[in-house]
């Protein structure tokens, strides 16, 4: 999958804001710098807060790919 520049605020499960269940499944963004997966409160302007009062510090990971082999995530940013 090629994900085109942009802020990502998901939350596909408890546990991970991205959850990858399936094999084989790369996930590549078309530049690390424009390509943000925020788990956090942050805004499309402002995104991956340092203040904790904008975090959700709920425990979760940004990108969780799991019991599958074959997977690749690169280019891009999780916070």
């Amino acid at each position: 999958m090629l994900v085109w520049p942009g802020v990502y605020h998901e939350k596909g499960s408890d546990q991970a804001g991205v959850l990858i269940t399936t094999p084989g499944v790369h996930l590549r963004g078309m530049d690390r710098n424009l390509v943000v997966v925020d788990g956090s409160n942050g805004t499309a302007a402002a995104p991956c807060p340092a203040d904790p009062a904008l975090q959700d510090l709920t425990p979760r990971n940004g990108i969780e790919a799991f019991k599958v082999s074959g997977t690749s995530i690169e280019n891009l940013t999780v916070c």
